[in-house]
């Protein structure tokens, strides 16, 4: 599969998630990331901490992926949305865990969503953005959730030394777009969203950085 880029009429945006979709979309239920994403995020003691200040059970998983994280909280009783933007990740979720509402989504269209929620949790979808597509994304994710609503963030730049699209298979067909986010990119980028950070990890050897932020 190749990815779409570069065409006559297709702005950036376009091109970003026309990349990643064609991508993830590819991957299915080969996409093998999320248990160890997910079981360094709770080594990290934040993934507890993020859970005890929530107001309520209503939390969405943006970028699911095939829904570890979804179904950790979902067991744990939580009532989940896991949203992607691929149809085989949505798939892969409704097939493990049926219980769980999973939509096919662009993480950018959070706000067409009728809910508010008590919590919304994205780990590694903001490399997948620029700049103007993340202060969209901080916004709209401060308007979905409730008053004093959590928001758990989690991201690595270690994957690609630098920004761009970047090759993903060996036969040179299939692409992703990748962000090299750091640490003083995303802070001023949450303040202007209006959140409050009251908990951070910064990036270590093995572990990712992790914001607890809070409308």
């Amino acid at each position: 599969m190749c990815a779409i880029w570069y065409n006559v009429g297709m702005d950036e945006y376009e091109q970003i998630i026309s990349t990643n979709k064609a991508l993830y979309g590819a991957l299915g239920a080969d996409y093998a990331d999320g248990e160890v994403d997910l079981q360094k995020v709770k080594d990290s003691g934040l993934w507890q901490e993020f859970l005890d200040g929530l107001n309520g059970k209503r939390v969405l998983d943006l970028g699911a992926g095939v829904g570890v994280a979804a179904k950790e909280l979902a067991d744990s009783g939580y009532d989940v949305i896991a949203a992607d933007i691929a149809s085989s990740m949505v798939a892969e979720i409704k097939k493990k865990a049926p219980r769980i509402k999973a939509i096919e989504m662009n993480a950018l269209d959070v706000d067409r969503l009728p809910a508010e929620f008590d919590g919304i949790i994205a780990i590694h979808l903001i490399q997948h953005f620029n700049k103007a597509q993340l202060e969209e994304l901080f916004k709209k994710i401060h308007g979905q959730l409730a008053d004093g609503g959590e928001f758990l963030l989690v991201f690595t730049n270690t994957c690609y030394k630098k920004t761009g699209r970047q090759l993903e298979s060996d036969d040179g067909t299939e692409y992703i777009w990748w962000h090299k986010w750091l640490l003083e990119d995303i802070a001023p980028l949450l303040a202007d969203a209006k959140f409050k950070i009251v908990k951070f990890q910064v990036q270590k050897t093995n572990s990712p950085f992790i914001f607890i932020c809070k409308k």
